[in-house]
């Protein structure tokens, strides 16, 4: 069954045409989300897969104004899957779900990765001072230290002992 969505047409599947029948594709981006652009009233409107399949086919009554995967997985985009939920409920379940998790490389700030940190782990357990690694990586002396003092990464220092 289709629907017309800001003149377009979309599946249940997530499938969608434009009105002459041409299939969009979607992309994923960073975050895994299934992305399209739409030309909308002569505008491009950057728009994600699983909101147009909830316009379409899931009542929302309450008027709530975003829209979460029940199973946490971004490419699961049938109706069954996805509900209409507030910005409070949305970010309580993306943590009881297991998909946001703020520690380490998944926090939005991080500039390192995983690896490093065990490589600057290492680095700490044969001997090398915070100073040393900090020059030896090119990295600064600050972040250095508060690895090493276990203040940030220590879910991954906590593992080494120097």
């Amino acid at each position: 069954m289709k629907k017309e969505i800001f003149g377009y047409f979309i599946t249940s599947r997530g499938d969608l045409t434009n009105k002459h029948g041409k299939l969009i594709r979607f992309y994923e981006n960073q975050k895994g989300y299934l992305m399209t652009q739409l030309r909308v009233g002569g505008k491009t409107k950057t728009v994600t897969q699983h909101r147009l399949v909830a316009i379409a086919f899931i009542p929302n009554p309450e008027n709530k104004a975003e829209v979460d995967h029940i199973d946490g997985d971004r490419k699961h985009n049938l109706p069954q899957n996805l509900r209409w939920v507030t910005r409070s409920e949305n970010v309580q379940h993306s943590y009881t779900s297991g998909n946001k998790c703020s520690t380490g490389a998944n926090n939005g700030r991080a500039t390192f990765t995983e690896a490093e940190i065990h490589a600057f782990c290492r680095l700490f357990s044969d001997g090398l001072t915070s100073p040393e690694v900090s020059k030896f990586t090119g990295r600064s002396y600050s972040a250095v230290r508060r690895i090493r003092q276990r203040i940030s990464w220590k879910h991954i220092s906590d593992h080494y002992t120097w």
